[in-house]
C-alpha cells in the first residue's frame, strides 16, 4: 500500500498535507463498489474530502487560541475514572489558508511534569507516523498538531460526539448522563462494527500489519451521525515481521489498565491483544459497566455467566436482570438475541489464551450476523 506523503509545511506552521493513496477497484456491481485492500476483500465507503478533513494552516494567533481554551469546560469527554486517558476538546478556530470558522477535535497530551520530554514527544511521532499511513473510513484523520514546552496538542478532523465511554459508562460527572438520551442498541451495534472494521484493516488490510495497543471506549470518537471512528495512535506499532509473528518491547501505560491482554506481561504480543482489548469494549455497550469496578475486572465478572449458560441453557431474565445495561433494557424484547450474542462474543475474545480467540475476520462478520440491516448484503470477510 503506498503511504501518505508528508510533506514540509510552511515555516513556523505545525501542519501537514496529504496526499491521498489511490486504491484499485477491484468489482464494481449493483451499484456498490468493493475495494481491494492487500489480501482482505471489504465493503467500504469513501470518504468525502470536505472542509472538516483537508489539512488546517493556523496563525500563531489562533495556535495561542487552541492552547488557551484546551481547558476543562470544553471537554468533551468524562474527566473521572482512571481509563480515560488523554483529555479531548472541541474548539473552533479561523483556518488562515481558506479564512473559514472550522470545528475541530484537540488531543491534550500532557504529563505530570508539565514538561514535553522524549516519551511524549515519542507519543506525537508515533500517532503522526502510523496516521500518516493509513487511510479507512473508521479511522480518525490527523490534522496538525501545536507543540508547546508544557504541552502538545493533536489537532483531529470534528468528531461531535466524543468518545464512547462518555455514551454508555455510569461513572460520569454528576447530572451528565441525564442530559442526553441513552444511546440505543441498534446505535451501540453500528459503532462496534465500525470498530471492528477499522481493527481489521490495521491486522490484515494493510503491508504490515499494525497492532493499535490501546483500544478503549476512550479512543473510539463518534461523529455527529455517530459514525465511529478509532483514535489514539500513540502506542501503536508495526509488526515488520507480518502476522501471527510475536512482537517484542512492547510499550505498557497505565492509561490501558483494564485493556491490557495477559500476554503484555510476556512483554511479546501479537495483533491478539487488539482482539482482546475489543472483546471488553464489547462486554461495555453490552452491561455499561466500566472495566474495572466493585465486582474486579469486567471479563472475570463476566465469564461465569457464559458458563452457567453452557451448563443449563440462557436465562432471558437473568440476562436482563443481571447483565443489561438499564440504558438498552427497553430494546430488549426486540434485540435479546443479538445482546446475547455480543456478549458471549465478549467473553470469547477475552480468553486467556490468545489462540482461543477468534480472529477479527471472525468478530466482524459475527457482528454483521447480529446486524439484521447486514442481512440483505453479502459478507465480504
Amino acid at each position: 500500500m503506498m503511504a501518505m506523503a508528508l510533506q514540509s509545511p510552511p515555516s513556523g506552521l505545525n501542519t501537514f498535507i496529504i496526499n491521498v493513496p489511490i486504491v484499485p477497484i477491484s468489482v464494481i456491481a449493483g451499484g456498490v463498489v468493493i475495494f481491494a485492500v492487500g489480501c482482505v476483500v471489504t465493503s467500504c465507503r469513501c470518504r468525502a474530502r470536505n472542509d472538516d478533513m483537508t489539512p488546517i494552516v493556523l496563525s500563531d494567533k489562533m495556535e495561542d487560541h487552541l492552547v488557551h481554551n484546551a481547558v476543562d469546560v470544553n471537554r468533551i469527554i468524562s474527566s473521572t475514572g482512571t481509563t480515560t486517558g488523554d483529555p479531548l476538546y472541541r474548539l473552533g478556530v479561523i483556518d488562515d489558508s481558506s479564512d473559514t470558522y472550522r470545528r475541530l477535535t484537540v488531543k491534550k497530551m500532557q504529563n505530570e511534569t508539565r514538561s514535553v520530554d522524549a516519551e511524549l514527544e515519542n507519543r506525537r511521532q508515533t500517532e503522526e507516523t502510523t496516521l500518516g499511513m493509513i487511510v479507512h473510513p473508521n479511522i480518525i484523520i490527523l490534522l496538525g498538531y501545536i507543540r508547546r514546552n508544557d504541552m502538545i496538542l493533536i489537532l483531529y478532523e470534528d468528531m461531535e460526539n466524543g468518545s464512547l465511554d462518555k455514551w454508555i459508562h455510569h461513572n460520569t460527572q454528576a447530572g451528565e448522563r441525564r442530559l442526553r438520551p441513552p444511546l440505543g442498541w441498534r446505535k451501540r451495534l453500528a459503532i462496534v462494527i465500525d470498530v471492528a472494521g477499522a481493527i481489521l484493516y490495521m491486522h490484515h488490510g494493510c503491508r504490515r500489519p499494525i497492532i493499535h495497543g490501546d483500544i478503549k471506549p476512550a479512543n473510539i470518537l463518534l461523529d455527529g451521525n455517530f459514525k465511529a471512528k478509532i483514535s489514539g495512535f500513540s502506542y501503536a506499532r508495526i509488526n515488520l515481521a507480518g502476522r501471527n509473528t510475536l512482537l517484542g518491547n512492547v510499550r505498557l501505560h497505565a492509561l490501558a489498565f483494564g485493556y491490557f491482554a495477559p500476554e503484555y506481561a510476556d512483554t511479546e504480543v501479537s495483533e491478539k491483544v487488539d482482539v482482546y482489548s475489543f472483546g471488553v469494549v464489547l462486554l461495555e455497550i453490552v452491561t455499561g459497566k466500566v472495566v474495572n469496578d466493585q465486582h474486579g475486572h469486567l471479563t472475570t465478572w463476566a465469564k461465569p455467566y457464559l458458563n452457567t449458560w453452557a451448563r443449563h441453557g440462557y436465562d432471558d431474565k437473568l440476562f436482563t436482570d443481571d447483565v443489561l445495561d438499564n440504558d438498552i433494557a427497553s430494546d430488549a424484547a426486540r434485540y435479546l438475541k443479538e445482546m446475547k450474542a455480543v456478549f458471549k462474543l465478549g467473553v470469547e475474545c477475552t480468553m486467556m489464551d490468545p489462540q482461543r480467540r477468534p480472529s477479527m475476520q471472525t468478530v466482524l462478520r459475527r457482528l454483521r450476523q447480529c446486524a439484521r440491516w447486514w442481512r440483505r448484503f453479502p459478507c465480504f470477510v
